[in-house]
């Protein structure tokens, strides 16, 4: 299975809920949020939710949507991590 994203904007919060199942998916992940937040100098929220020894949610999360840089984060992110579709 391909790492699934799930977009939320809700009042002034911007979260992006990537699902992983594998840990080199995770790992990825991890990578390219690590990458990305240094490029943009970025401290999004991240919450990592275990479903099972290999299978989880990251979600990565900004409080002023607003801000540039959050979306040049998750636009980064989704085309680093090549997902074509974000529900």
């Amino acid at each position: 299975a391909c790492i699934l994203a799930y977009h939320e904007m809700e009042g002034a919060r911007n979260r992006l809920e990537l699902a992983y199942f594998c840990f080199e998916q995770k790992k990825k992940i991890c990578d390219a949020i690590d990458e990305l937040a240094k490029l943009y100098e970025v401290s999004p929220a991240q919450m990592n939710i275990l479903k099972s020894e290999t299978e989880g949610e990251i979600h990565v999360e900004f409080f002023e949507y607003n801000d540039r840089s959050s979306l040049l984060f998750f636009d980064g992110l989704i085309a680093k991590l090549d997902i074509g579709k974000c529900e």
